[in-house]
């Protein structure tokens, strides 16, 4: 796809569409309006159990192979959706991260699951655990504000 995207010398804009939901956009306004306090701790996660047993069926195969795929693997693939469901609903930016990724099905070439650990400009922090290896999760894309007065979203 990146080759024909140069080709067409277009522009490559993924969908993020989470983040107009309206459970999503309600969220981001109470964090918006201060309803519930400084941002504290973000948890965010999105979670898949499509790789977790396919040694990579036609419709998967792309996804393990770097030359088709790009180097990103499961931050590329999924990763993007959560760190943008979280930067969306709380508006923060994160000033540092650790990282760790890794490809737990033996033969992939690129991680799989990956765990981040973000500071956040205000001083909040943050995980965001992506993986495609979650045997039980099916699609489970979930976020969490905790915040001085009240939280938002369910442990």
């Amino acid at each position: 796809m990146a080759e024909a995207i140069r080709a067409a010398a277009g522009v490559f804009v993924p969908s993020q569409n989470h983040s107009g939901a309206p459970m999503v956009r309600r969220a981001r306004s109470m964090v918006a309006q201060a309803a519930v306090g400084t941002v504290r701790v973000v948890p965010v996660e999105d979670a898949q159990d499509r790789l977790a047993r396919d040694p990579g069926t036609r419709r998967s195969a792309w996804r393990g192979d770097p030359a088709r795929s790009g180097l990103g693997g499961a931050v590329a693939d999924i990763g993007t959706h959560a760190y943008h469901l979280a930067g969306s609903v709380t508006g923060l930016r994160p000033r540092a991260l650790l990282a760790e990724f890794e490809a737990p099905v033996p033969g992939r070439r690129h991680d799989d699951n990956a765990q981040v650990l973000l500071r956040y400009e205000d001083g909040a922090e943050g995980t965001l655990w992506c993986s495609q290896v979650a045997p039980g999760h099916g699609n489970a894309l979930r976020l969490l504000v905790h915040r001085t007065e009240g939280g938002l979203g369910r442990a």
